[in-house]
């Protein structure tokens, strides 16, 4: 894991992985993955979504992700007011 940014002031946590294997967790962050290469899976309680290479995770969602050696994922944690965030997203629908 290489670690771009991790500023808790401005609440932004910024991350780069070669490989990523979780058990279920959540986090108290909105998480933004993007895989530049390769695919990953991605399931929450409900749900499992295989070969993506975009997610957009809400707060306390939990999840768990895991791709093969040949993944490179830029990860992505906002913790600061999301109200902006939110607006784009619900435009999206």
């Amino acid at each position: 894991m290489k670690i771009i940014e991790f500023n808790r002031t401005k609440g932004i946590y910024n991350f780069e992985l070669q490989k990523i294997n979780t058990l279920f967790h959540a986090h108290p962050v909105i998480e933004i993955l993007y895989a530049t290469d390769g695919l990953f899976l991605l399931e929450t309680t409900s749900e499992k979504y295989e070969g993506i290479s975009f997610a957009v995770l809400d707060k306390n969602v939990r999840h768990k992700i895991s791709s093969d050696h040949n993944c490179e994922i830029k990860l992505l944690m906002i913790e600061c007011d999301d109200s902006l965030f939110r607006t784009f997203l619900n435009q999206c629908d």
